[in-house]
């Protein structure tokens, strides 16, 4: 008779582990995986130390939280291990204070790889790195997002880990130059330093790197580089991330080359480029997310040369010192978007092409000069986020806006629309911010009955009449209520005491009248 052993175990659920669980009796267990369970906030039990024979373990986004027990240290067969969760999915999360790293992993020689985004290292002091690199020599992924980290990587150290293919280390505040000996790691694949605080010049060979499928070294303001020619070479590259950053100069037309690009964003920064740039970006046809916004390409761009992209899904031109965009036959020619943002991209008129737009989520027409009257095709099911201001903007706001029924973000400030504001735009549920400040409307909503999700109501600078509706007193989300600059008649609204999250509220240069008392609230009446 065979007997046959539990060598790997997969469970997903809700609930509790104890010590004394079965689990813990399945000494043969080789790999567990427990990720996506809910634990509930406790603490991550004894008893793992038991399983001696486990070679992989995953309690990725369990919610487990508190201190993480020595027994993890004493599975010294460990290849792979995940205690990561996922951002803000766990509140407080886990940490490691006593043991600190260096006791958790100085025993757990053969590791290659270690996932601890989101635990708390902030006990660990300076010497984070030089931890991981004497007693990880094997370490081929390494994931530390989020985790308080607060000093420098210790480059002699740090640079050992030569058999690095990704590094994370997102969201700490290193405060460090940006690290030199980073070409060193010739198999690296994934280097993502999102938000670390880096600063000095990029190293340009990280951009020779032959195997890098994704690179985010985005929010960090103080670096500064270029993209060398020799960036064309990055022929698995899939995800480029260099956006709020301090890079510049021109894009070389060997971008053409990273055909395997789905995501680009160079946004915010100091690049420059023409029309041949904007040619070799067409080329790359499996490209879904292209963000160029706030830089210095210049020209003037025909969007039809984007009609290749068949896979694009948001597209983002603005704040640059574009002459014009031409359109051309794009109706036909562009793929179905879901973000559009052309701010300050010298527009005159809509772009026809929006007419066919049916999946648009969020669109951006800013700081334009589009004149006339709104019209009512613009205005698709799917838009959660518009911002149309600072414009020519004349007219009613048409009534079609009502079927935007997911409206998130409305702004359409410092046009001259007039009229009265729909009546409907008190009562869209998912409404959070209404902004219409600077244009002509005379009239405002009455009857604010489900606005429950409203944060920031500005109508300031308008020639609102008549007294304010004591509707207001259902939006209970409310933070900022600017409606100064009109020409409200009215008793001081004392009813506002109602809503608990108002925090700004601006009612000058009004017609208020009558003594400043508390009358009776809505409740009351």
């Amino acid at each position: 008779m065979t007997t046959g052993y539990v060598i790997g175990l997969e469970l997903n659920f809700n609930g509790f582990i104890y010590s004394n669980s079965s689990l813990f009796l399945l000494h043969h267990l080789q790999q567990l995986n427990l990720a996506n369970s809910y634990f509930s906030l406790a603490l991550i039990p004894s008893g793992f130390d038991r399983l001696s024979s486990l070679t992989h373990l995953n309690l990725s986004n369990t919610c487990f939280s508190g201190q993480i027990p020595l027994d993890f240290s004493r599975l010294t067969r460990l290849v792979s291990l995940d205690l990561s969760m996922q951002e803000n999915l766990c509140t407080p999360s886990l940490k490691l204070e006593t043991p600190n790293l260096k006791a958790l992993i100085q025993n757990l020689t053969s590791l290659t790889e270690l996932f601890l985004d989101e635990v708390d290292l902030s006990a660990q002091g300076n010497d984070w790195s030089q931890v991981l690199a004497q007693s990880l020599p094997n370490l081929r992924a390494l994931s530390l997002s989020n985790c308080n980290l607060s000093r420098p990587i210790h480059h002699s150290s740090f640079s050992q880990l030569v058999l690095l293919s990704e590094l994370r280390l997102d969201e700490n505040y290193l405060s460090v130059e940006a690290p030199k000996f980073l070409p060193n790691f010739s198999d690296l694949k994934i280097l993502s330093l999102r938000s670390c605080g880096l600063y000095g010049e990029f190293p340009s060979s990280v951009f020779r790197q032959p195997n890098l499928q994704i690179l985010d070294v985005s929010n960090n303001s103080l670096l500064t580089g270029q993209l060398p020619e020799s960036f064309g070479n990055l022929r698995f590259l899939m995800t480029l991330q260099l956006s709020r950053c301090n890079f510049a100069g021109p894009v070389s037309p060997s971008l053409a080359n990273l055909t395997q690009l789905t995501f680009l964003d160079l946004s915010f920064n100091s690049f420059t480029g023409s029309v041949p740039l904007f040619k070799s970006i067409s080329q790359l046809l499996k490209l879904e997310y292209l963000y160029l916004g706030t830089n210095n390409f210049s020209g003037t761009i025909n969007l039809d040369m984007f009609g290749n992209l068949q896979s694009l899904k948001t597209l983002d031109l603005s704040n640059n010192l574009l002459l014009s965009l031409e359109f051309g036959n794009t109706s036909f020619a562009l793929p179905q978007l879901e973000g559009l943002f052309l701010g300050s991209c010298n527009l005159r008129e809509f772009p026809n092409f929006l007419r066919t737009q049916d999946k648009l989520k969020n669109l951006d027409l800013s700081n334009n000069q589009i004149q006339g009257h709104l019209p009512s095709w613009i205005w698709k099911e799917t838009l959660s986020f518009v911002d149309l201001s600072y414009n020519n903007l004349s007219g009613l706001i048409p009534e079609s806006i009502c079927k935007l029924t997911s409206l998130q973000i409305f702004v359409a400030s410092y046009n001259n629309l007039s009229g009265s504001i729909p009546e409907c735009l008190g009562n869209i549920g998912t409404l959070s911010i209404l902004n219409l400040e600077g244009n002509r409307f005379h009239g405002m909503p009455q009857h604010f009955t489900s606005a429950s999700s409203l944060k920031t109501l500005d109508l300031n600078g308008n020639i609102l009449e008549g007294q304010l509706p004591m509707s207001l007193a259902n939006c209970k989300s409310l933070e900022i209520l600017d409606l100064g600059n009109n020409k409200i008649f009215d008793t001081f609204p004392f009813w506002l005491v109602e809503l608990p999250m108002l925090q700004v509220l601006i009612l000058r240069s009004n017609r208020l009248y009558g003594p400043i008392e508390p009358r009776r609230t809505p409740s009351n009446l």
